[in-house]
């Protein structure tokens, strides 16, 4: 980690709970507090209770067998109560899925599965479901020493621009083997899965980026490698189709709201789609596609 980041336990005066890979600098929409204890053990006139979660308007639980619960309020408060044995490794692997993104939706927000990048003072978000190949690419563009990494896994964003998120880059084993890396340059997020954190360290932030494209990365095998523009209504549907746990801010009753905004950066984003072949085995071809995606953001510069 470079010198003087903060971590969001110091920024927000927690003293608790370490998250040495979340880091904000500048301009960020978080004022929030994180800490260990107790939590509710129901909340008021919840829109759906399961085994797993409790959710209303503005709190949400979420129970995870033999990790954690945790417990969102607001968009203001998480309060975890970690389980014996747990590592905070894999305490973090839940905070900054489901749990950052119900707090997201909570502060009027938008959360969606993806990686950002900067170049050039912009923001590039390349988002599909998971497995659709976005650490392997941001790690491939990373090697160049030319861009930042934003985030990775979750997007926060308020629609103009991305907010500095999770700075560690998620590799799977197979991905660990292809590219031979050792166990000292990553992190292993949960004991018994095999998925890793590769610690990104050629990147500096300071301030939230404003948004210059979406790219959407459709989890579909696809042995074609181009990038199209999408037109209309072709980009609302696949923005929308892109939400992280779509269906708890649906339950949260906030539909209508987020959907104005994805309306807004419909209207106003460039949308693009990338089809590659990115299963993998022996026609995978990470270089390929990040030369294409570069090959492209080197001329956006100059449009």
């Amino acid at each position: 980690m470079m010198d003087g980041v903060k971590n969001i336990s110091n920024r927000h005066k927690t003293g608790q709970l370490e998250i040495p890979y979340l880091n904000f600098f500048g301009e960020t929409p978080f004022d929030l507090e994180i800490t260990y204890g107790n939590i509710p053990e129901t909340i008021g006139q919840p829109y759906q209770s399961t085994p797993f979660y409790k959710i209303s308007g503005s709190e949400f639980i979420l129970s995870v067998p033999g990790i954690a619960d945790y417990y969102v309020s607001k968009g203001k408060q998480i309060i975890i109560n970690r389980k014996a044995g747990t590592t905070e490794n894999e305490v973090l692997l839940f905070l900054m899925d489901s749990v950052f993104s119900v707090l997201i939706y909570q502060q009027g927000l938008m959360s969606f599965h993806g990686m950002a990048i900067e170049k050039d003072g912009l923001a590039h978000v390349f988002a599909g479901s998971p497995g659709a190949g976005k650490s392997v690419l941001a790690y491939e563009l990373l090697k160049t020493e030319k861009y930042r990494l934003i985030s990775d896994g979750q997007i926060f964003s308020d629609g103009k621009v991305v907010f500095s998120g999770f700075h560690n880059i998620t590799l799977w084993q197979d991905m660990i083997e292809f590219y031979d890396l050792s166990s000292e340059e990553l992190i292993r997020a949960r004991p018994a899965l095999n998925k890793y954190w590769f610690q990104a360290d050629n990147y500096t932030m300071d301030h939230a980026y404003p948004i210059a494209a979406i790219w959407i990365m459709p989890r579909v095998r696809n042995e074609t490698y181009e990038i199209k523009d999408l037109k209309g209504k072709q980009k609302l549907k696949r923005l929308w189709d892109i939400r992280s746990w779509k269906k708890l801010a649906e339950l949260m009753n906030y539909k209508k709201d987020i959907f104005g905004q994805y309306v807004q950066m419909a209207n106003t984003l460039s949308i693009k789609e990338v089809s590659f072949y990115h299963d993998f085995g022996k026609n995978m071809n990470p270089q390929k596609l990040a030369s294409m995606i570069k090959n492209e953001l080197d001329q956006w510069k100059k449009k």
